[in-house]
Parts: C-alpha cells; sequence; structure tokens
C-alpha cells in the first residue's frame, strides 16, 4: 500500500462527514417496516456498523451463514486495510465518537432520539431519509448501500447480545484484548 493510500484512508477516518454518511445510509437500512421502523439501541447499531465498516469481517459472517458473498462486491484493498479505528470495549468492537456522531445526525435533523425500558430508540426524521436517498445515489456510497441491505436483511432481526456473540466468534481476540486496545480487523 502507498503513503498516498494510507494517508487517504486516515482522511477518511478523520471525515464525521463520511461517517455520518455511512451511518445514516445504514440507519435508513435498519428503519424499514420490516425491522420495525425504530432501531432499538446503539449497541446492535454498533455491531451491524463495524459489520458495515470492515468488510472482511463481514465476509466471515456471510460465509458462517452459509451465504453467497458476491453481492458485497470487497475490493482488493479492503480484504486488509482498516478503513477507520475501533476499540476493543466492553461489548466488542466501539468507536468512541459514536455519541459524537449520533448528536450531530440529530442537531442536524437527520435522526430523533427516544428512550423505552432504558434503551436508547433512533428514529430517522423524513429529513434523514431524503437524505439517505440523495447519499445511495452516489457513486461514492453504492458500496455501503448494498452492503447495508444485505447486514439488515441478514442480521437486523437479532439482537445486539447475539450480535457481540457473533464479533467475539468471528474475531476471538477481541475477547482477549484489553479494555480501550485498538482493533485490527
Amino acid at each position: 500500500m502507498s503513503l498516498g493510500s494510507i494517508n487517504t484512508i486516515i482522511k477518511l477516518d478523520e471525515s464525521y462527514d463520511f461517517h455520518l454518511a455511512r451511518l445514516l445510509i445504514l440507519m435508513n437500512e435498519m428503519s424499514k417496516k420490516e425491522y420495525g421502523e425504530i432501531i432499538q439501541g446503539i449497541t446492535k447499531l454498533v455491531k451491524l456498523d463495524f459489520l458495515l465498516r470492515y468488510p472482511s469481517v463481514l465476509e466471515q459472517a456471510l460465509k458462517r451463514k452459509g451465504r453467497s458473498t458476491t453481492s458485497i462486491k470487497i475490493k482488493p484493498h479492503e480484504v486488509d486495510s482498516v478503513e477507520s479505528k475501533m476499540i476493543r470495549y466492553k461489548f466488542g468492537p466501539w468507536d468512541n465518537r459514536y455519541w459524537e456522531f449520533l448528536r450531530i445526525l440529530e442537531a442536524k435533523g437527520l435522526i430523533e432520539f427516544g428512550e423505552e425500558n432504558k434503551t436508547v430508540l433512533i428514529k430517522i426524521t423524513p429529513k434523514g431519509k431524503t437524505t439517505a436517498k440523495n447519499l445511495i445515489d452516489l457513486k461514492e456510497f453504492e458500496d455501503y448501500f448494498k452492503r447495508s441491505k444485505v447486514i439488515t436483511t441478514i442480521y437486523g432481526k437479532y439482537s445486539a447480545t447475539y450480535l457481540m456473540k457473533l464479533m467475539y466468534e468471528l474475531r476471538p481476540e477481541l475477547y482477549q484484548m484489553k479494555y480501550g486496545s485498538v482493533l485490527n480487523a
């Protein structure tokens, strides 16, 4: 990998707009009627986003389910690269910026928060749905849209606990890492 490619990856990871767009596309898929329209819990969102951020892990997850991986079209540079830093957290992979990302989306009027039985609920607003649809139309986000669709179709019905256990099965080294360690997926 060239130094230019590494710098590009670093810039992408530092770009909040990139993360906001990816999350909005994923949340738009998660909020379809067949999944209940409201996203129940940030932990579940984070686990599904982990699969989206790390396509090589998504590929492993699909193979474990006996599903085809051709629809996710992993590019050669995605196999070994780490596009975004996540850390070992109490419930598996986590990015310490998630609350910032979600608060920015809320401030922009793209999502709304609620709470039920101590579980954070996230709902995409009509403006959020329109913005997500506009992003999906951009070639740069085509893979994220296709992968989000696959992820929510196969894993959207599962609980955060199931997804957490799946992360540990796919990446057993996560379980042994110290909290706060940087994940190399």
